[in-house]
């Protein structure tokens, strides 16, 4: 299967959003120490949109 590297855009806001608060719960399973601030996609939207507007990004499929 191939990967598809595309320029990061609104339109994968969501889904980043999901995969990222996905990522960190598994974090905070092996580090129960972390804040469970971002557990949340509506959490981690706000960080994703901050770091689309530094600089662009790529999405991967």
């Amino acid at each position: 299967m191939a990967i598809e590297v595309v320029p990061f855009e609104s339109a994968h806001l969501e889904d980043a959003a999901d995969l990222l608060a996905a990522r960190y719960r598994a974090w905070r399973e092996r580090t129960p120490w972390l804040p469970a601030d971002h557990e949340d996609p509506s959490s981690t939207l706000p960080v994703l949109r901050n770091c689309m507007a530094s600089g662009p990004g790529v999405a991967a499929y």
